[in-house]
């Protein structure tokens, strides 16, 4: 494996639920008004093709079980809406240095980050469902008021199939 930022892996992680579109750079705030309404700032999005549509919704339905079927309990004790159309997965560094947990639903991607600016054991077994996956729901939950998320529509291309697991 190699390093990388949140940053990196939070933008990475957009493009699944972007059909294989992401944006072509990180950005936090999109625009800015006044009370009255008036726009102050808009930052211009241009998004960037990454990787097939299809693609993308067969990594979306494989995060969508991590989440759902991997961390199940951890999710549901973090108060996450098990209804709402979400996605996402943890990670723990070797040693336990850093947990995580990054996902999105189809209007926000959010990546959640545990650990110490110079890298030391949080502690053994700290895992990203049990400590990053509290925040992001938390977070997501919030976020889900404002930003309602929406079943991502499977992509013209993809036929599903039943899979005999004998055989």
């Amino acid at each position: 494996s190699s390093e990388m930022s949140l940053d990196e892996l939070t933008l990475a992680y957009t493009s699944f639920p972007g059909a294989g579109t992401r944006p072509a750079k990180l950005f936090t705030i999109t625009r800015i008004t006044d009370q009255e309404g008036n726009l102050l700032f808009e930052n211009p999005v241009t998004r960037v093709q990454v990787l097939p549509a299809e693609a993308a919704y067969q990594v979306h339905t494989v995060l969508q079980d991590a989440l759902f079927k991997a961390c199940v309990q951890e999710a549901v004790a973090s108060g996450i809406s098990t209804n709402a159309p979400l996605a996402g997965k943890s990670g723990t560094a070797y040693d336990f240095t850093d947990a995580w947990f990054v996902g999105y639903s189809s209007a926000v991607t959010c990546g959640i980050w545990v650990g110490f600016d110079k890298p030391q054991k949080v502690y053994r077994g700290a895992f990203g469902k049990d400590l990053a996956l509290p925040i992001w729901a938390q977070v997501m939950n919030a976020s889900l008021a404002v930003f309602p998320s929406r079943e991502l529509p499977i992509p013209s291309g993809l036929k599903q199939v039943g899979i005999c697991r004998s055989s």
